[in-house]
């Protein structure tokens, strides 16, 4: 009667373990990098988030996706975030407060480069590896700023200094 416990048990084990194998159960992880930055209408370049770093968690069935690496990076640094999920697997439609906007002819989306690629899948859906840095970024097509927002961060307050030489070298040209 032991025996046949015993035996019951061991082919019980040994049956999760292939279903769980089958299933795709095996762990797989990715180590990966993420930036986050606007780009403004006249190209230059505001830096939202400097690089962050983790280690994504799937299954070989179910890999871990740039979307899912997004989240959990920003997560894991306390980054405020949206996800737009009305969106066929969800995209990102804000980050640190900058949001996508469509007014006044100005229109402005989130998107991202994949090892510096530009993105040719959904977020929900590219596969991250080990070693990929995701770059996601805010930019317009409009000729006027792309974000309206009050909470200005620290990193666009420092570039406002920049674009008074260049008024004053205007002036300067023009007399």
């Amino acid at each position: 009667m032991k025996k046949l416990k015993i035996v019951s048990l061991v082919m019980a084990i040994v049956l999760v373990t292939m279903g769980l194998i089958s299933c795709g159960g095996e762990v797989v992880s990715a180590k990966v990098r993420l930036a986050v930055i606007k780009v403004n209408v006249d190209g230059s370049k505001d830096l939202i988030c400097g690089v962050m770093e983790s280690e994504i968690k799937g299954t070989a069935n179910n890999p871990p996706t740039v979307l899912q690496a997004t989240r959990e990076i920003l997560e894991e640094n306390s980054i405020q975030y949206t996800i737009d999920e009305s969106v066929d697997g969800g995209r990102i439609s804000s980050i640190k407060s900058q949001k996508e906007r469509s007014a006044n002819g100005v229109v402005s989306g989130w998107d991202y480069k994949l090892n510096g690629q530009d993105a040719t899948e959904r977020a929900s859906v590219a596969v991250v590896h080990d070693g990929d840095y995701i770059v996601y970024y805010l930019t317009s097509w409009s000729n006027s700023e792309a974000v309206d927002d009050p909470d200005v961060t620290e990193e666009e307050s420092e570039t406002e200094p920049e674009t008074e030489p260049e008024e004053e070298e205007e002036t300067e040209n023009g007399d």
